[in-house]
């Protein structure tokens, strides 16, 4: 007659254990990678408001080009813009850049790590 053993041995609670553990790195890891992309997203989406309000400006002014080119620094994203003819004479073409992060990002959009750019074109009121 043979005897049954009831419960588990202790090498079938360490494999459950090491199954348990993988798994919970999985979701750790999941949840680290999640988090980075969230953050790029509020960057990404702070970054096309910023170009799109500039863009914004210059449209809402009768006249442009007496924007010229600029920049500016706005709560750690450097803003550039620059305006030229547009395909019609009474048109002028917008190009705003925005870029975030690095080290001399304040300084020189072309430092940035992250970058957008948006053009649109405005046409002079007389």
């Amino acid at each position: 007659m043979k005897k049954h053993k009831n419960g588990f041995t202790i090498i079938e609670m360490l494999v459950a254990i090491l199954i348990f553990i993988i798994g919970i790195l999985g979701l750790v890891s999941l949840q680290i990678s999640l988090s980075h992309i969230d953050n790029i997203s509020d960057k990404l989406t702070s970054a096309v408001e910023l170009a799109q309000s500039k863009i914004e400006e210059f449209q809402s002014n009768d006249d442009p080009s007496s924007f010229g080119n600029g920049s500016d620094f706005i709560d750690g994203f450097m803003r550039t813009w620059s305006t030229s003819a547009g395909s019609t004479s009474d048109s002028f073409s917008i190009t705003v850049k925005v870029g975030w992060g690095g080290a001399n990002c304040k300084n020189n959009i072309s430092a940035c790590i992250h970058s957008i750019s948006l053009q649109s074109e405005a046409i002079k009121i007389d």
